[in-house]
């Protein structure tokens, strides 16, 4: 067996061998009246916690010594959690900026559902083609100091919650009351000031639901986290590497200002004249070949390892119990977060640029041309006894420029509100539950240093804009024009659950849950009407409008067959009124050999229905290159058909069917004592139709199989390649987790408890289309094969102290069918070819020895340890590392203090 097999198999094995040894606590009374609680992944309450299926559950205790600041921060711990997940850090020019979601088994944030208090969200108010267009639950909107509990849902559940489930289920669960009053406050920095966050909390509450029949409580929730540019601090990522490989923090862009002039050539690369006067001496470059330019650090200037972020959230919660028995419940979720995303200054040259508007229509921008009467064109002075860059005539330049003038950034502002009202009571044997849920996300993004083509235009042939001079501010707004693109998601549906006893069955009652929902979806992303008139250079377009009907009905059975075997059956029939209806079924039993040992097993097949972005109307247009196999048959850098600048439309299709998954777990539950308890389990996930659609390129190389598709113009060049979506590829994933938890009280009024999870990934494989290659990513990018966590934590009278140490396995940094980074292995570095795991180990504190306090510390990181160097990626290595699988922050310190009065 290889070394890494063996050493895994050891890490889980070894809480076996230390139980043999551990000392037994005092056994709990036989007659302590046990709490029945639902759990994730079934409708019907029961005493026991470990179920047919795998759940993970993290506490409220285990969320305040993570030193986690968000959901999704605090999510990324789990080891079931891969890194394709969205992340709202520093890139803001993205498709769904702003937004940050959850992703289990590495396949997509789309095939993880995510609930609230068990309910769904709607989903965030965007549309994402880089992530295949699917639905994205924003987790960014719910406010951790709100949060009672999180439970994931290991295996699929579409069978009792519907669409989405292909990979598991992330259930949180907010706080249910509070009685009081309390002020919290709570802050994290570095130790040299960087990557600070505040934040705030008020929590108030009234009445106890068991004593006086009524609990109201409300929390308000204040957090900010400050920006941080890569300047700020550049050794957080490996400098030395990103510097001398891909000139990071240095002068690495001919698109500068003043600029440099060039030669026109219709649209195609000019040949290089000389600099705009009045380039500042520190911003000249002398090659190699000892031609001087004027030039810009792109990387050092404009990019950013956190964005800046304010958020505002409330929750207000009320329970009233009923004479009668009955329970009303109303809650109300609102938060509004907005985020500042900076971004390089726009810039233009002297090749055209091509893209689309709203219509489909191609647009073009021919280059950015001086004429020879232009007096930011030095020819315009030119004359035999005064030759200018070798014209003795003026003569038209064309010029690589950057508008440094005008700041270029994104400022999102996403509103969350989500209205529950629910009732709990018992009906002629049956416990009842009916709710009513309205969600709504509203999205508004605000873009500024995007320039019009049409004022740009203007602006030359006027001569009201002074290329590297001093402009008014009405020049600057009318060449860059506020953008602003909108978007809203509701989801409103009534639904009615409930659960009875049918008879008796030789190991316990036989259970039977039934329950139907009625959902209506709305979906709307909007583009501004300069973006979607085609006027903004080179700025996609992304829109869409659509809305659904959604009927389901859905039944759960618990049935004990024998004294040790216990039976899950679970049923759903969804009916969508755009692509028609879906059944899926679960199977799960678990099987008790001893009072210690339990086997279990789960079987479910799921679905996911088709996003209203890729389904009704909907059309994202981009732009990208391709190279025409019709007028550039061989490669040749002289010929422009050999990497053609198209739009590139991603569109809809009525015809969608939802993607298909069967999944399969099977393990064991091990409790030998009452002070240890072991799960482990394997996974097998099979996804098919999955919906995605093709690249630019290889529609145009297959352009017979798309009439239509691919769009010419008079000249016979490729101005648009339209790509619609299709059910195509099939993914599965297989691997094992593992938890195992210690309780230990060596004297009295000592407690000791000790954690140690993990997840080994075996297959992680994707099929593009039927018949192309299958290929296996594990251990190539982002996938790492092993992802490990263990925890000890000690509590003795008013103190509370902790260690937690994360590891994720290192991988190969670039895909099966790619190679290492040409830059890197031109420049010998194969060692880059491989980014190495990363240990992390944080430290917590507590203290509750003065009056109504409660002091808290965590110190995440504490050996400062920095993430391995990402050369496979433009997107990544800009800023030295992979941010939706590591944390660049190194040692930061949490402090947090809680009143209540």
């Amino acid at each position: 067996m290889p070394l890494r097999p063996r050493l895994t198999v050891l890490a889980m094995l070894m809480p076996v061998v230390v139980s043999v040894h551990a000392q037994t606590a005092a056994a709990p009374s036989t007659n302590q009246q046990l709490e029945k609680v639902e759990i994730t992944g079934s409708m019907i309450k029961r005493t026991d916690k470990e179920t047919s299926a795998p759940v993970t559950v993290i506490t409220r205790q285990e969320i305040e010594r993570s030193g986690a600041t968000t959901v999704e921060q605090l999510l990324r711990n789990v080891s079931a959690v891969s890194g394709d997940g969205q992340q709202d850090l520093s890139s803001g020019n993205g498709w769904a900026a702003g937004t940050s979601s959850v992703s289990m088994r590495g396949l997509g944030s789309a095939a993880t559902l995510t609930l609230l208090n068990g309910r769904r969200m709607a989903p965030a108010a965007a549309i994402d083609p880089n992530t295949g267009q699917g639905t994205i639950f924003n987790v960014s909107s719910i406010p951790l100091s709100a949060v009672e509990r999180v439970e994931v849902l290991k295996d699929g559940a579409s069978a009792l919650y519907g669409s989405d489930a292909l990979a598991g289920v992330i259930n949180i669960i907010l706080k249910r009351d509070y009685t009081g009053q309390a002020l919290e406050v709570a802050a994290a920095q570095r130790g040299d000031g960087l990557f600070k966050t505040r934040n705030g909390t008020v929590s108030i509450g009234r009445g106890n639901a068991a004593t006086d029949g009524y609990n109201l409580f409300g929390v308000l929730d204040v957090s900010q986290r400050d920006p941080v540019a890569i300047t700020d601090n550049l050794s957080l990522a490996d400098q030395n590497t990103l510097g001398s490989l891909f000139g990071r923090n240095t002068l690495n862009s001919t698109y500068s200002n003043p600029g440099n002039l060039y030669t026109y050539k219709n649209g195609a690369t000019g040949t290089f004249k000389g600099m705009a006067s009045n380039c500042p001496t520190e911003d000249q470059f002398t090659s190699t070949t000892n031609v001087t330019t004027c030039r810009y650090g792109t990387y050092g200037k404009d990019l950013y390892y956190v964005s800046e972020q304010k958020k505002v959230s409330g929750l207000l919660k009320g329970t009233l119990n009923l004479d009668s028995g009955a329970q009303i419940n109303a809650e109300l979720l609102a938060s509004r977060t907005r985020s500042r995303y900076n971004s390089a200054s726009a810039t233009v040259g002297e090749t055209s640029t091509t893209w689309g508007d709203a219509a489909g229509n191609s647009v073009t921008y021919a280059g950015l041309v001086l004429p020879a009467d232009h007096p930011d064109n030095p020819t315009s002075a030119a004359s035999a006894t005064n030759p200018v860059l070798g014209y003795t005539t003026p003569t038209a330049l064309a010029l690589r420029y950057r508008f440094t003038d005008i700041a270029r950034y994104t400022e999102n502002t996403t509103d969350n509100v989500r209205l529950v009202l629910s009732s709990q009571f018992e009906w002629k044997g049956w416990d009842l539950d009916v709710g009513f849920l309205h969600h709504w996300q509203d999205k508004s993004e605000d873009r500024y240093g995007f320039i019009s083509a049409s004022a740009l235009n203007a602006a030359v042939a006027n001569h009201t804009y002074r290329f590297g001079g001093t402009n008014s501010a009405e020049v600057l707004s009318a060449l860059s024009p506020k953008l602003n693109n909108t978007g809203t998601a509701q989801t409103t549906s009534l639904d009615l659950r409930g659960s009875r006893e049918l008879l008796q069955l030789p190991g316990g009652p036989m259970m039977l849950g039934v329950g139907g929902e009625l959902r209506r979806e709305t979906f709307k992303v909007s583009a501004d009407d300069h973006i979607g008139s085609g006027d903004i250079i080179g700025l996609g377009i992304s829109q869409a409008n659509g809305s659904r009907n959604v009927a389901a009905a859905y039944a759960e059975l618990q049935a004990p067959l024998l004294k040790n075997l216990e039976t899950q059956t679970a049923a759903r029939v969804e009916h969508y009124n755009d692509f028609g209806s879906a059944f899926t079924g679960k199977l799960g039993a678990k099987y008790k050999v001893v009072d210690s040992l339990a086997l279990r097993a789960t079987y479910a097949n799921g679905f996911r229905a088709p996003s209203l972005s890729q389904i009704t109307k909907s059309t994202v247009f981009a732009f990208t290159t391709v190279q025409d196999p019709v007028l550039c048959p061989v490669y040749s850098s002289s010929n422009t058909n050999c990497a053609q600048s198209v739009s590139s439309v991603i569109s809809s299709n009525s015809n969608l069917k939802p993607e298909r998954s069967n999944s399969i777990t099977a393990g064991f539950i091990f409790n030998p004592t009452d002070w240890m308890e072991m799960t482990l389990d394997t996974y097998h996930i099979i996804v098919r139709n999955v919906v995605d659609r093709l690249s630019a390129q290889d529609v145009v190389d297959r352009v017979a199989e798309f009439p239509g598709a691919v769009i010419r113009n008079s000249e016979g060049e490729i101005t648009q390649v339209i790509r619609q979506y299709r059910n195509m590829s099939r993914k599965s994933t297989s691997g094992v987790d593992w938890e195992t938890r210690f309780k230990w009280r060596p004297a009295a009024g000592h407690d000791v408890r000790f954690s140690f999870s993990g997840t080994r990934v075996l297959s992680q494989k994707e099929q593009t289309e039927a018949g192309s290659e299958t290929l296996d990513y594990v251990g190539y990018y982002g996938t790492p094969a092993l992802k490990l966590n263990a925890a000890v934590n000690y509590a003795y009278g008013d103190w509370t102290t902790g260690v937690a140490v994360r590891f994720q396995g290192g991988f190969k940094s670039y895909d099966p069918d790619s190679t290492c980074s040409a830059t890197a292995t031109a420049a010998g570095r194969y060692d880059l070819c491989k980014m190495g795991g990363m240990t992390t180990t944080d430290w917590s504190v507590g203290y509750t020895g003065f009056k109504n306090w409660t002091l808290s510390g965590v110190i995440n990181n504490v050996f400062d340890k920095a993430p391995p160097t990402d050369v496979a990626s433009s997107t990544y290595y800009s800023v030295g590392y992979n941010p939706s699988l590591y944390d660049i922050r190194g040692r930061v310190f949490n402090l947090r203090a809680r009143y209540e009065f």
